[in-house]
């Protein structure tokens, strides 16, 4: 993130100061920004002497969007965090959008004269952000970090996402690794394209900014999507499968971003397939099949994308009016078909394949949730094993 500027010097405030200056390379500066300077000042002394973060200090008046905004454009700041009063909110947002700044924050709005809080007035402010260009996923692992960190606090973590074979794979794939090697003998991600997804989760963990579901499989799925819809988690890695009940679940307005890359841009596509079994009568076989042209005719597979988020089957859906008017109407579809060009792997459907998901699985929890379990011992394993399934 580089330069931060930070609204408060309370008590909540100095606890995130001080995990800002514990996390150098993410917060290279900060500027922390109160109505009582003397504050600021004995929280930066305490702090200079245990941090390579830069910190300077500044008296500001939260109340004062004028003022506010005169001290970002000073001190130009990647993003304001706001750890002010929640009846500052407002005045703050205020000023971050009018000085074009990114804008982060810990808690709802409350008037100051009135026992109430909702999360209306802030999300009024929602799409004129947007419209400013304020409104960004993170693109890269580094910024997927420097998200998290900003907006886990309060009970809730930056990101969340399953310990499952399939989000651990588009990982992978974005630092260049693949499910199995070019002769489909072994895995495709030796070394680092298989240790350093494991190696991110470890850090996020360890960090407390990564939310790890309960359950296995698709039980721990739907535990992610349930702690993103309840607000336990900021942002979840989820297949766009989801996108449709996630939108129709949360209160509030879901946005969709791309997997962050490390060293490249690589995406698994998967999902279910439509069969008929040999060994029927000519006339079974013949009905088979024009179920099985109903099914996947243009229509029916505009119906399907529509309803799940899943990609649409066949060029024919993504060209027809309807969808387009689909996207038209939910942006979120958009960023998903845009996503089909990086998914140039195609996964091999090979009898091993399934043992080899199990292993895949196995020792990813393995290596989350047993400490002296390095990235590297994993690796190792899942070579080995799989391996072995192909002898």
């Amino acid at each position: 993130m580089g330069r931060l500027l930070i609204i408060g010097c309370g008590g909540v405030a100095g606890v995130a100061i001080h995990k800002c200056c514990q996390n150098s390379e993410v917060f290279s500066e900060i500027m922390i920004a109160s109505r009582t300077l003397s504050k600021c000042d004995a929280l930066k002394e305490k702090l200079a002497p245990t941090t390579k973060t830069i910190i300077t200090t500044a008296k500001v008046d939260a109340d004062c969007t004028e003022e506010l905004i005169a001290l970002i454009k000073q001190y130009q700041p990647d993003a304001v965090l706001n750890l002010a009063l929640p009846y500052q909110d407002l005045t703050i947002m205020e000023a971050c959008l009018k000085a074009g700044v990114n804008y982060l924050d810990t808690a709802n709005y409350e008037p100051k004269d009135e026992a109430h809080f909702e999360y209306s007035w802030q999300w009024a402010y929602h799409d004129r952000f947007k419209e400013a260009g304020l409104e960004e996923a993170p693109v890269t692992w580094d910024d997927l970090k420097a998200d998290a960190k900003a907006l886990t606090g309060n009970g809730s973590y930056g990101y969340s996402c399953p310990l499952d074979q399939w989000y651990y794979m588009s990982l992978v794939m974005n630092v260049g690794g693949t499910i199995f090697n070019e002769t489909e003998d072994g895995i495709g991600f030796a070394g680092d394209p298989g240790t350093k997804p494991l190696y991110l989760w470890k850090e996020m963990i360890a960090d407390g900014t990564m939310h790890v579901p309960s359950g296995q499989d698709y039980n721990s799925s739907e535990a992610c999507r349930n702690a993103f819809a309840g607000g336990t988690a900021a942002m979840i890695q989820q297949s766009s499968a989801q996108l449709k009940g996630l939108e129709k679940t949360c209160e509030f307005e879901v946005g969709v971003g791309a997997v962050p890359q490390d060293t490249t841009l690589s995406y698994p596509a998967g999902g279910s397939n439509l069969l008929m079994f040999k060994g029927h009568s000519e006339e079974e076989e013949k009905a088979g099949w024009e179920f099985l042209k109903y099914m996947t005719n243009t229509e029916n597979a505009v119906r399907w994308a529509n309803g799940t988020g899943y990609l649409p089957t066949r060029q024919s859906c993504i060209d027809s009016e309807e969808y387009k008017k689909m996207v038209e109407e939910d942006p979120n579809l958009q960023i998903i078909v845009d996503q089909v060009q990086y998914s140039t792997y195609k996964t091999p459907f090979i009898p091993q394949y399934q043992e080899a998901k199990e292993i895949f699985a196995n020792e990813i929890q393995k290596c989350i949730l047993e400490d002296n379990y390095t990235p590297e011992q994993a690796v190792s394993s899942m070579e080995e094993r799989v391996a072995k399934l192909f002898k």
